[in-house]
């Protein structure tokens, strides 16, 4: 292999790593507004008061 195939190689290689990131954080991001549009999310609970009755709450 020449030396200008191997630098061409890395340089793919690279390429190939950083589109897999991509597609892999796209494919987080349609995840998570799927989960979204269904409904499918925690909220957390509005807290009022002192912390001895937000546990009670809680219970």
């Amino acid at each position: 292999m020449k030396a200008e195939e191997a630098k061409r190689l890395i340089e793919l290689e690279e390429e190939n790593k950083r589109l897999k990131r991509l597609l892999a954080d796209a494919e987080l991001d349609k995840l998570i507004l799927k989960e979204a549009l269904e409904g499918n999310f925690f909220v957390w609970p509005k807290f009022s008061g002192t912390p001895a009755d937000n546990v009670m709450s809680c219970v």
